[in-house]
C-alpha cells in the first residue's frame, strides 16, 4: 500500500491525522511501511471519508489516484471501467486477502443501507397507522 502514502500528500496530511480522520490507529502507517495490504473495512472507510479517490488506485494501485468527475463520484462509465477491470483480474484479485476484504465490507455497507431503509419503511408504516388511529380517536 506504499501508493497511500502518495494519496496522503496530495491531501496535505500526516499519516497519523489521516488514520485519525478514519477512525484507525497505526494501521495505515504499518501497511505503507511494510508494503502490506489494509483489511477491507479500512479501506471502506477511506473510500467513505475521502469521495475523491479513486477505489480501483486504492485497490490496486493502477489508474488515476482521484476520480475524474467534478461531482466526486462514480459516473456510469467509471463503474463500467471498474466492473470490466474486476472481472479481468478476477482470479488475481479473488486470491488477494485486500479485495476479498473489500468486498466484504462493501457488501456489509450495501446490507446495513438495506437494513436501515427496511427499518425507516416499518416506522414510517407505523406512523401512519398511529396518525390513522389518532385522526378516528377525533
Amino acid at each position: 500500500m506504499k501508493w497511500l502514502k502518495e494519496y496522503i500528500d496530495y491531501k496535505k496530511m500526516s499519516i497519523l491525522s489521516f488514520e485519525k480522520s478514519i477512525g484507525s490507529r497505526s494501521t495505515i502507517d504499518k501497511a505503507i511501511k511494510s508494503n502490506s495490504n489494509l483489511r477491507g473495512d479500512i479501506l471502506s472507510k477511506i473510500i467513505v471519508t475521502y469521495k475523491d479517490i479513486n477505489p480501483k488506485w486504492l485497490l490496486t494501485g493502477e489508474g488515476e489516484m482521484l476520480l475524474k468527475s467534478k461531482a466526486k463520484e462514480y459516473n456510469e462509465s467509471d463503474v463500467l471501467e471498474l466492473i470490466n477491470t474486476l472481472l479481468e483480474r478476477k482470479d488475481e484479485l479473488l486470491q488477494n486477502e485486500t479485495y476479498r476484504n473489500y468486498i466484504r465490507a462493501t457488501m456489509e455497507l450495501i446490507m446495513a443501507d438495506d437494513e436501515r431503509d427496511k427499518k425507516n419503511k416499518v416506522l414510517e408504516e407505523l406512523r401512519e397507522i398511529a396518525l390513522k388511529k389518532h385522526m378516528k380517536k377525533s
